[in-house]
């Protein structure tokens, strides 16, 4: 019931005062008039809509860019195509009416929905300038400059994440679009972007219709009738083989294949309809990374793409809101669940989010740590130069204490030397030699020579002072001081080695020795000359020249002339070296590899010092049980070599693998050799 103060009030014409007309605009109430007349005359379909221009057509409907004269402004008209039957406008009125239903700024708005004076029907939209997103992307795949000024990645998945806003509301909804594609998707000249065309939508749980459309628009570029739903290629498996509702999954699926044509900018699967399906079905879209690899697609969006687009649905995103927020996750600088991140790629990612933060930190802790150690080096400096300031004076005391205890040592040293014979401290000095001249050979045979040095000649008749002496020049090279200490002595000559030395010497002339290791040729001339004898202190020679020459080839070419020099003949004999692969390969008559030092209590493999890892060995001598003592190989390789006692065992130590002929191994020996190598038989 209305209040008494609801109630009209009948005022007469004679009780109004005419000059209340001056607060009213007449000509603004004529207007009125007119437009109230305009709307009544195209109050009904026929003529109110004009200028029909055709914008696109598809297999149920065509689509007109129409003026509405009623409310003066341009409209898309969708009109139902002719001849088709009566079926498809309870169809068409569906779409109509579901889209209507759906109030979102980024879904396409329905005006009027009804029927024309021909009985067709017929509904209206709201229609925006701009492209759709297929013709933006397809622009920009031909490198037009106008579009990539306009759209950038960034701009593109701006779009991509509007069109999941409208999805995910469709979602709360319960309706599904099952239709999602770049052709659908209407981006306007200010930055709208509307999701068109929901005449595939269906509520969860909804059953399809007998009329299921299959969208062949890759080759028609319009939906046509057939036995599937959607679009090849943009369509969920589910979609295609039926085993499985329809549901949120499946526009996920479409959402993510939609996201890879953006990185792509192209569709995910091409080829002939039946491929397209299949590769569908079976999971073989190849990621985008690997389908565009000159494009500069990011990981974690590619990552998105896989997710979302997995065959199981299981494995695809929960909701469109959380696939939403992982590539607004990217887009502000985080990493995406999908991707799996580790701690550099979230420490890149921090640092990118935070480059002035970052920055500004480190500034300020490279200011506080550079002031801290300028006080700590400024600190310790004082208490450094208060130390050294208290220790000089202690220093300088013990100096001269150690000073005058040296010279007291020397002294007495020098007073044995003179009061007796020297040959006991001689003697002493030639056992520690013998002994342990394998150990740092070159410090130990110069501080042996040193201590030489300091005992007196008190017995110019005694030769075996000499003698050591000579021995040392000649393991440090020093040749000529070598032959000047032989012939210091008495009785050199009865020497039989040394008499070998005598001659090989004096056949180098003028050699002067200079502190530097002696030239090769002439060494290797020197050896030969020995013929065979000294092997000893060849032996010795060759721990020194290790120590003392720095070139690995010079030092094999001695090594060679030192085991040739034991052989039957030079000229049968070949040994090459490989420094890269540190292989070592013999073939000649040769009787022994390695040099044994018994005051040493070691062997002196010859070539020892290249650190072999490989030797082949092609020789028509017997190999002993020790004559490759001290080799620590990778392979030996013995193949053509005949073994026949246990004599020639090789010894365990010596090699990791092993190559023999199986025929030239007597029967006996066979499982020595697999107990305690790797063999390859021959």
């Amino acid at each position: 019931m209305k209040n008494d103060q609801d109630s009209l009030v009948n005022i007469s014409q004679d009780d109004m005062d005419y000059r209340s007309l001056d607060l009213y605009d007449l000509g603004e109430d004529i207007r009125n008039k007119e437009c109230l007349n305009h709307y009544k005359k195209y109050e009904f379909p026929g003529g109110r809509y004009s200028e029909l221009t055709k914008i696109a057509s598809g297999g149920m409907k065509t689509i007109y860019r129409a003026f509405d004269n009623k409310t003066n402004r341009d409209v898309a008209f969708a009109s139902l195509n002719k001849d088709l039957p009566p079926e498809y406008v309870s169809a068409f009125i569906n779409e109509a009416r579901l889209t209507a239903s759906l109030q979102h700024p980024n879904i396409i708005r329905i005006h009027e929905i009804g029927f024309d004076e021909k009985d067709q029907p017929f509904f209206t939209m709201e229609l925006k300038p701009g492209d759709s997103l297929q013709q933006i992307l397809k622009q920009l795949k031909v490198n037009k400059p106008s579009y990539k000024s306009e759209y950038s990645l960034r701009d593109l998945i701006t779009i991509f994440l509007k069109v999941c806003d409208a999805v995910s509301y469709s979602h709360s909804c319960d309706i599904l679009h099952l239709d999602i594609k770049p052709e659908n998707i209407q981006v306007g000249d200010f930055g709208e972007v509307l999701l068109c065309d929901w005449g595939l939508s269906r509520y969860v749980g909804e059953k399809e219709s007998k009329e299921v459309l299959l969208d062949q628009e890759f080759l028609l570029n319009k939906t046509l009738h057939a036995e599937i739903k959607g679009t090849p290629g943009y369509m969920a498996p589910e979609q295609i083989s039926k085993q499985t509702e329809r549901g949120f999954a499946t526009d996920i699926y479409s959402l993510g294949a939609l996201l890879y044509t953006i990185l792509t900018l192209e569709r995910p699967s091409d080829g002939e309809l039946e491929n397209i399906l299949e590769k569908t079905l079976n999971g073989e879209v190849l990621p985008p990374v690997k389908r565009c690899p000159d494009r500069d697609i990011p990981d974690s969006l590619n990552a998105v793409v896989i997710k979302a687009m997995k065959t199981d649905i299981s494995e695809r995103y929960v909701s469109v809101r959380e696939l939403a927020a992982d590539v607004q996750k990217h887009m502000e600088g985080y990493s995406t669940s999908a991707e799996n991140a580790g701690l550099l790629k979230e420490l890149a990612l921090f640092y990118n989010r935070n480059k002035s933060l970052v920055l500004v930190s480190l500034v300020f802790i490279l200011c506080l740590v550079t002031g801290v150690l300028l006080f700590v080096i400024s600190l310790n400096s004082s208490i450094k130069r208060e130390t050294e300031l208290r220790h000089l004076a202690e220093s300088s005391a013990n100096e001269a204490q150690e000073n005058l205890s040296m010279y007291f040592k020397e002294k007495e040293l020098a007073d044995l030397s003179l009061s007796h014979s020297p040959d006991g401290v001689v003697q002493d000095l030639e056992r520690k030699y013998r002994e342990y001249i394998h150990i740092d050979t070159k410090h130990h045979v110069d501080e042996i020579y040193s201590s030489l040095l300091r005992v007196t000649e008190a017995n110019k008749s005694n030769p075996f002072l000499y003698q050591f002496k000579a021995m040392l020049h000649f393991v440090r090279q020093e040749f000529d001081l070598c032959y000047e200490e032989l012939h210091k002595g008495v009785g050199v000559e009865t020497h039989a080695n040394h008499t070998y030395l005598d001659i090989a010497l004096v056949k180098m002339g003028d050699f002067k020795s200079d502190g530097k290791p002696a030239p090769v040729d002439l060494v290797v001339n020197l050896i030969k000359d020995i013929d065979g004898h000294m092997i000893l202190n060849l032996g010795r020679f060759l721990l020194y020249d290790a120590d003392f020459r720095q070139n690995k080839q010079e030092h094999f070419q001695i090594a060679k002339a030192i085991m040739c020099s034991k052989s039957d003949s030079w000229g049968e004999s070949e040994v090459t070296y490989d420094e890269k692969t540190a292989s070592l390969s013999l073939n000649g008559p040769f009787r022994f590899y390695t040099i044994s030092l018994p005051k040493a209590k070691t062997h002196v493999p010859v070539f020892g010092a290249l650190n072999l890892k490989h030797m082949k060995i092609n020789s028509t001598k017997n190999i002993l049980a020790r004559a490759l003592t001290g080799y620590k190989l990778d392979s030996l390789d013995l193949r053509g070599m005949k073994f026949v006692f246990d004599a020639q065992k090789i010894y365990p130590e010596t090699t990791k693998k092993i190559y023999l002929t199986r025929d030239l191994v007597h029967k006996d020996m066979v499982s020595y050799f697999e107990e305690h190598f790797e063999v390859e038989w021959e």
